[in-house]
């Protein structure tokens, strides 16, 4: 048994089998009636008495527990990547004419406190890519079975105090990016509080995963199974880029942002995640395409 093992089962709750070993490998006699502060230096001081300096050297480190909500994840994510084998496709779109509208949104909703950001037009965006593509909108459901669904939930990846949390934001195919912004904004609050409904975390049918305000140029998301596919947005990015006008090709500073979409090769093929970028890409480069 290790020196860390020992130290937690002796200053713990331990079962009897797993305190009677760490007992008699150090020789160490647990009081019943002692403050927490001074059963640690106890047992530290019985298992200096056992193990090499290489062991007292760790003694700084902290022992944190793979329980809860982070093995769920964890569980998880080895579920997905497992069982999906997973193909990535990325794009790099031009997002200047996005960002100039989601400016006067939210230059035109401020006073009304309705917080507006990219997310609101990228998963409307992905909705009616969705719609030409059904086959990334769908699950497996047993080993047989592919369900392709008629709307869409968008499960969102946000990254929280408890780890990784997926709330569904439902038939987002049929709301305005207006609606959408002002439930994905009280449903991040909630989740971000603990106060999300389990029903809230269920249902989804496409992902979205977002690091681009934390950084990262790249990525290559894992699928939030069963679903069939995910989306990677990532960070915006200046840089010089090439205009077509009609007098002939400039140069001129655009603003980028990189999209991965990651495929259960299984139940869609590469070209399939291919098409559905292509066609992202020309809704938000386009923005006025989300009007129709």
């Amino acid at each position: 048994m290790s020196f860390e093992n020992c130290l937690v089962i002796l200053t713990s709750n331990a079962g009897a089998p797993e305190m009677t070993q760490a007992r008699k490998q150090v020789g160490f006699n647990r009081p019943t009636t002692i403050g927490k502060v001074q059963l640690r230096e106890l047992a530290i001081d019985a298992l200096e008495r056992q193990f090499s300096p290489e062991f007292l050297g760790r003694l700084d480190e902290t022992i944190v527990f793979n329980g809860g909500v982070r093995r769920k994840i964890a569980e998880a994510m080895v579920r997905s990547k497992f069982t999906a084998p997973h193909f990535t496709v990325v794009e790099e779109v031009d997002i200047t004419q996005l960002v100039a509208l989601k400016d006067q949104a939210k230059a035109m909703h401020a006073a009304s406190g309705v917080k507006i950001t990219f997310m609101p037009f990228i998963m409307k965006a992905t909705a009616m890519a969705l719609a030409q593509h059904p086959m990334l909108n769908a699950h497996l459901e047993g080993s047989q079975e592919i369900v392709r669904y008629g709307y869409v939930n968008l499960g969102i990846a946000m990254d929280t105090d408890n780890g990784l949390i997926v709330p569904v934001v439902k038939n987002v195919d049929s709301k305005s990016i207006l609606q959408i912004a002002v439930e994905l904004a009280e449903l991040a609050e909630r989740t971000r509080a603990g106060k999300v409904k389990p029903d809230e975390l269920k249902g989804s049918t496409f992902s979205i995963t977002n690091a681009g305000n934390i950084g990262g140029t790249l990525a290559t998301p894992i699928i939030n199974y069963p679903d069939v596919a995910i989306l990677g947005v990532h960070r915006i990015m200046k840089k010089p880029g090439v205009v077509e006008t009609s007098m002939g090709d400039r140069i001129e500073v655009r603003q980028y942002m990189n999209f991965s979409c990651s495929v259960d090769h299984r139940l869609a093929d590469g070209a399939d995640g291919a098409r559905f970028l292509v066609l992202l890409k020309k809704i938000l480069e386009n923005p006025g395409l989300l009007a129709l």
